[in-house]
């Protein structure tokens, strides 16, 4: 269950539908399947649809984006803004670009160690890095472009591999829980 508080608006999220609370009125839209995950990027919200893929929300109303159908089945564990692009981060496929309506896999130099060992969470950090948490090789560091910047496991120090969810405090520091 997700709660997305903007201006004029509350966005309730769940598997079965998503409420939208504007102007003293509850808009409900559902899913013919059921939702999986909701994103926001910016400003735009994005859900995950097991029967359609990847919709962007547009006039209260949930969209397939152009290819965004290729992600059925597929669990998105994040989506980043990169340069007026998508960064789509899949749980077992790696990550995809989103350019210019175009749907493209986005190589890395960690894809290796990201498709074999489950993404389980990911945030933005400063200088255009993204921290990449997996399910059973730790913590996983590249730039925008892909490069692997650091792999931080039980080796470096993690007390396990499993990353759960990942925080930046107000100094800036990445916190990493574990299971």
């Amino acid at each position: 269950l997700h709660t997305v508080v903007r201006k004029n608006e509350v966005i309730f999220f769940s598997n079965d539908g998503m409420f939208i609370y504007k102007n003293k009125k509850i808009k409900v839209i559902q899913s013919n399947s059921n939702f999986d995950e909701l994103f926001e990027v910016d400003k735009d919200l994005y859900a995950t649809d097991n029967s359609k893929g990847l919709l962007k929300l547009a006039n209260d109303v949930f969209t397939p984006i152009k290819d965004g159908e290729k992600f059925k089945g597929m669990k998105i564990k994040k989506i980043f803004s990169s340069d007026n692009n998508l960064i789509i981060l899949t749980q077992n496929q790696g990550l995809f670009a989103y350019k210019n309506h175009q749907l493209l896999p986005f190589a890395t130099e960690a894809d290796y160690l990201l498709k074999q060992f489950q993404i389980s969470a990911a945030i933005q950090i400063s200088g255009g890095y993204f921290a990449i948490g997996t399910r059973q090789t730790g913590l996983v560091i590249i730039d925008n472009e892909g490069h692997l910047i650091q792999h931080i496991n039980k080796q470096m120090g993690l007390q396990n591999e499993y990353v759960t969810n990942l925080k930046i405090d107000k100094e800036g520091n990445l916190w990493v829980t574990l299971k």
